[in-house]
């Protein structure tokens, strides 16, 4: 699964400062279903993963684990782990 983000906190991991930045989320999913899907079903599904005109809500490359007693990200450059925090 992958992380998101608002821009104000900055996307950089704290390790060895990859830019852990994947786009704009209504952008990513244009770029990815421009031919399946119109405007409006694409707005839709990134109001799924919470993006708004207002808030800019972003992907991040990091990806997140769930184990039994953990949650954690995933840096994809140097495999560093961070406890999951909820910054939306």
């Amino acid at each position: 699964m992958a992380a998101t983000y608002k821009p104000d906190l900055g996307s950089h991991c704290k390790n060895c400062k990859a830019d852990l930045d994947d786009g704009d989320i209504y952008e990513k999913l244009k770029s990815i279903f421009y031919f399946l899907y119109d405007d409006d079903e694409i707005r839709r599904q990134a109001r799924c993963h919470g993006w708004s005109k207002d808030n800019g809500l972003r992907f991040s490359k990091e990806q997140i684990v769930y184990s039994k007693d953990k949650k954690f990200t995933v840096c994809p450059e140097c495999s560093c782990k961070y406890p999951l925090k909820n910054n939306l």
